[in-house]
């Protein structure tokens, strides 16, 4: 800040007032020949003052900043005040959006810049801490957008657990603290929380039942072995995940729907492995299934959901959502979703699908699903649809 004065008894000081309150003392005597030439009666070439105003010490906004100058005689003379603004903070929240709905645990990311320093940001859930944020992630794209703040990395990031809270709305909010103590809260952002559904995952066949054999391979314990990854990432997802094997024993197909119905699960996803008639090996890919009425296959403990418009709607969604997920993932042949009326889809009171995750009996298909790597693919799948169909639901 810099200006020049004059006064006929001689300046004994200059105050700069930010809102009415002394910020500090400007030093004065700075050469000012232009100021001399205007006004030679005061015989004065070094009428000017200058002042460093630390900005960071106010808080971001309008301010009034005045400039009080006192004489030797005691006259206080106080000039216009100037409006300014001073925009010492900046940020924003990348993610939640607001009118999001998120489930599990979900990054909250955004960045800052404090021309002070960032002390801390804390992460709010309807005005209380839920938990601080990291700070300092690389954002090229904030210093390019911001030079003057020199720092490329204002970005900050935090794991909120929604199921810590209940299922609602809530209202998510960024506070930032500098290291000059100061107090910026971004406009909060208003999501919903839906708790993790129940999943329960069916490994067809098991014990006594092998299911399809091929190469030496038994279909049972294939879909055991992807079942079980599914189960991990899905429970890694905060999901409640119940099966009706976790070994190979044998379940029959009723208690299998029993099962999940007892349990009130929200989804039966079954997992299988698919094969054709003795010496049909050329065929591949992936399947899936949702139920279709039989009126000469009655359900036996489901008669009241079994042809459920909701429910097989959803079943439909839930079959498509895998079926694509899987055959993106792996690459594998497209063989589409259709309906049967298969036991564990006619018999389980929940949305549900039955996919085939390739054949056993294709000796090229078969060399990729024994590998702990295609399983993970195919399991990966399975989450990711499962993940997409609650987003939905």
């Amino acid at each position: 800040m810099s200006g020049w004065f004059l006064d006929a008894s001689g300046v004994a000081n200059i105050d700069v007032l930010v809102d009415g309150a002394v910020a500090g003392q400007a030093s004065y005597g700075d050469a000012r020949t232009d100021v001399q030439k205007a006004f030679p009666e005061f015989n004065n070439g070094n009428a000017g003052f200058h002042f460093a105003l630390d900005t960071t010490k106010f808080s971001d906004g309008q301010h009034i900043v005045a400039i009080r100058e006192t004489g030797t005689n005691g006259h206080v003379t106080t000039l216009p005040g100037s409006t300014v603004m001073i925009a010492n903070v900046k940020g924003f929240v990348d993610n939640p959006v607001s009118g999001t709905t998120l489930n599990g645990t979900k990054n909250v990311s955004g960045w800052f810049l404090d021309a002070s320093g960032v002390a801390n940001i804390d992460v709010l859930v309807d005005g209380t801490v839920a938990g601080q944020a990291s700070y300092g992630d690389a954002r090229p794209d904030v210093q390019k957008a911001f030079p003057v703040f020199n720092n490329g990395n204002a970005g900050f990031h935090f794991t909120l657990d929604t199921t810590k809270f209940n299922v609602g709305q809530h209202t998510v909010t960024i506070r930032e603290t500098g290291t000059n103590g100061h107090v910026t809260t971004l406009p909060g952002c208003t999501v919903t929380f839906k708790q993790q559904g129940t999943v329960f995952l069916d490994p067809g066949h098991g014990g006594s039942d092998p299911g399809a054999m091929a190469g030496g391979y038994k279909e049972k314990d294939l879909n055991l072995a992807v079942a079980k990854k599914v189960q991990s990432l899905l429970v890694n997802r905060g999901y409640t995940v119940y099966m009706s094997r976790t070994d190979d024993t044998f379940v029959p197909l009723l208690d299998r729907s029993q099962m999940a119905n007892d349990l009130h699960a929200d989804i039966f996803v079954s997992i299988h492995t698919n094969a054709l008639g003795t010496g049909e090996t050329s065929a591949n890919g992936i399947e899936s299934y949702f139920y279709q009425n039989d009126p000469a296959d009655p359900p036996k403990i489901n008669a009241g959901m079994a042809t459920n418009p909701d429910r097989i709607a959803k079943s439909v969604k839930l079959a498509n959502i895998i079926q694509e997920k899987m055959v993106a993932y792996s690459g594998a042949n497209d063989r589409g979703t259709v309906g049967e009326d298969f036991s564990v889809l006619r018999e389980s009171a929940m949305p549900a699908t039955l996919t085939e995750i390739g054949f056993i009996n294709n000796s090229s298909e078969r060399q990729k699903l024994i590998t702990d790597s295609y399983q993970n693919t195919l399991a990966k799948a399975i989450a990711d649809g499962i993940d997409t169909y609650f987003a939905i639901y």
